[in-house]
């Protein structure tokens, strides 16, 4: 995949390593050399790869700890895969497209929430989920809860890159969603005071969700 110099720094709490606005290098097409003001999140971004399976790949612990100058193995990819489920003749996304989906839902951090909202100018929790995955071609339904019963549950300890959370009441209605990083992360327009966020749900996601097409 052609590599682009980065133009914008992830609006999070994850700290950089430095304050100047240089993007990274591509050293070959699975390698680019951190540059002074690169972070891993940004740096996942713009070659299109999941914070937390850049960081697997390069045996990374601590995100926020970048040197100017390490190289760093990336395995962005232009191809879509799916894996057939026979038993319901539908496919599940494969982490091509579900991490990518999940990474361009970061893009967005700072963007302010509007309850039904779902463009950039303003989003609610099921609206950042419908617009990533359509960028990826994915059609989703812009409701928490019909985005529940449109994936095939399993547990938040079992949430990859791209799966969807989802926190429910005491009667078992689904009222946020978010999109997992990975690791117990996640992105979601949180609310008003608040948009678009790195995490800031008080309590841990009743379930998780794998998303069906």
């Amino acid at each position: 995949m052609k590599k682009k110099l980065i133009k914008d720094l992830l609006l999070s709490s994850m700290a950089t390593i430095a304050t100047f606005g240089f993007g990274a290098t591509v050293a070959n097409a699975d390698t680019i050399v951190v540059k002074a003001g690169d972070t891993l999140s940004s740096i996942a971004r713009t070659n299109d790869i999941s914070l937390q399976k850049l960081a697997s790949i390069n045996n990374i612990k601590n995100i926020n700890n970048l040197l100017v100058g390490q190289k760093l193995k990336t395995t962005s990819s232009n191809k879509i895969k799916t894996i057939k489920v026979s038993s319901k003749g539908s496919t599940i996304l494969t982490e091509d497209i579900a991490s990518k989906a999940a990474t361009y839902a970061t893009k967005f951090i700072g963007h302010r929430y509007v309850w039904g909202g779902s463009t950039p100018a303003g989003f609610d929790c099921s609206g950042l989920v419908a617009y990533a995955y359509a960028k990826y071609g994915v059609s989703l339904p812009h409701q928490s809860g019909q985005l529940a019963a449109a994936t095939t549950r399993i547990a938040t300890s079992k949430a990859q890159a791209g799966d969807l959370l989802f926190w429910t009441n005491r009667t078992g209605r689904v009222y946020h969603v978010a999109i997992s990083l990975g690791d117990g992360t996640y992105v979601n327009a949180l609310d008003q005071n608040h948009g678009v966020v790195i995490n800031g749900m008080a309590s841990k996601a009743n379930f998780a969700g794998r998303v069906e097409i």
